[in-house]
């Protein structure tokens, strides 16, 4: 989904390559990639924002959405498909990780 939302913006962004339920690959490419995106505090659009869902790793950083404005970010999950929601619904505000926006 973040790849798609970025095309449709004209931003080319890398395909990482992991697999979406793989928590700890998903850490370490974070850490290998983490220069070409800059941490920000607050949610714009086209800022991605990142959630610790897996309980066996709820300090490490595993789905990812991208910021349609200030409250609403899109992302995919395996049996919902795309979905658009709330950044500050109550499940997501406890799962949210950071912010960060593309400088690649």
């Amino acid at each position: 989904m973040l790849l798609e939302v970025f095309k449709r913006q004209g931003i080319q962004v890398p395909d990482y390559r992991v697999m979406a339920f793989d928590s700890l690959a998903i850490t370490n490419k974070m850490s290998e990639v983490i220069s070409v995106w800059r941490e920000v505090y607050e949610p714009n659009p086209m800022t991605v924002i990142g959630f610790a869902l897996d309980p066996h790793y709820p300090q490490f950083t595993q789905h990812f959405g991208v910021c349609l404005d200030k409250r609403k970010f899109i992302h995919t999950r395996k049996h919902t498909g795309g979905v658009i929601e709330d950044i500050n619904s109550p499940f997501w505000s406890r799962k949210r990780t950071g912010y960060w926006e593309w400088q690649g």
